[in-house]
């Protein structure tokens, strides 16, 4: 549910709600007890969200890089397919398109759903693509050679995409805020300028964890990091883009103009595929 929450609207909200609040149940102000509290409340709840925003940033840049990684060899492999008759490269890019497919119906953190494509792309490319001269058995050698290393990636990928922050971390976290904005709520500063600040404070802190819970669950600007980048790849290798219709009615890609795509539905509740239509969509 958070993950499709824009973050605009969501600042906009939590500051006209705290600042209508503040503005109307003025707090009775704090005494130096709990002044003290604020202030080590604070510094905890500081310290903590810079560690966690960190690692989880460094997470999703490490899975970038191997998203990246993997769409480089794809191309890679397609070029050195071009030594290969037009049925046999035909049937390696279907291979390809299938997975790429499977990526896009499951979850980043369910990677070990899209074995199956994955694999079967393999095993046709190391026991039934037969090269005929030196050419062609070289670039086979290069192409097993891409795969051998996507599939070591993909097994770094799937520790990344599974490595979130615990129920415990985030009971920490939540309880932190709540102290926090239980103190700032009971501040008394008068007039409209004091609303208006404390609503500032409010917004920025539920913003802060919304962009970490966010960063945790990889759905922060992932319409840049993940749709974008793999909508290249498919027009790269000659395929049309290929979309979940999740994306669409979550909002959490723009599909852009003037290209013909795929659209897939779902009848069942994820992650059964069963029953799912594709729907081919021309440019308008």
């Amino acid at each position: 549910m958070l993950s499709n929450i824009k973050p605009h609207y969501f600042v906009i909200v939590v500051f006209l709600s705290s600042f209508i609040l503040d503005y109307l149940y003025k707090g009775s102000g704090l005494g130096d007890d709990l002044n003290v509290v604020l202030s080590v409340s604070s510094f905890i709840f500081g310290f903590y969200i810079i560690l966690a925003v960190t690692r989880a940033k460094e997470k999703q840049d490490s899975i970038r890089r191997q998203l990246r990684l993997a769409d480089g060899l794809f191309v890679s492999c397609n070029i050195e397919m071009k030594v290969f008759p037009e049925e046999i490269r035909k049937k390696f890019l279907k291979k390809v398109d299938n997975y790429l497919i499977s990526t896009v119906d499951y979850k980043l953190s369910d990677i070990e759903k899209t074995s199956n494509s994955f694999y079967e792309l393999y095993e046709y490319t190391t026991n039934s693509i037969k090269p005929n001269n030196d050419m062609q058995k070289n670039s086979i050698q290069r192409i097993c050679e891409f795969l051998y290393e996507l599939s070591n990636e993909r097994t770094l990928l799937e520790v990344l995409s599974k490595n979130k922050s615990s129920k415990l971390e985030w009971g920490l976290i939540i309880s932190l805020f709540i102290t926090i904005l239980f103190l700032i709520l009971n501040l008394n500063i008068s007039g409209v300028f004091g609303s208006l600040l404390i609503a500032t404070l409010v917004s920025s802190l539920s913003s802060i964890l919304l962009i970490l819970y966010r960063y945790d669950n990889l759905a922060w600007q992932e319409s840049r990091w993940v749709w974008e980048p793999l909508t290249r790849t498919f027009m790269l290798l000659g395929l049309k883009p290929y979309y979940g219709e999740y994306l669409i009615k979550q909002k959490r890609f723009k599909i852009p103009k003037g290209i013909d795509y795929r659209l897939a539905h779902y009848p069942n509740p994820y992650p059964n595929m069963e029953g799912k239509v594709v729907e081919e969509i021309e440019a308008k």
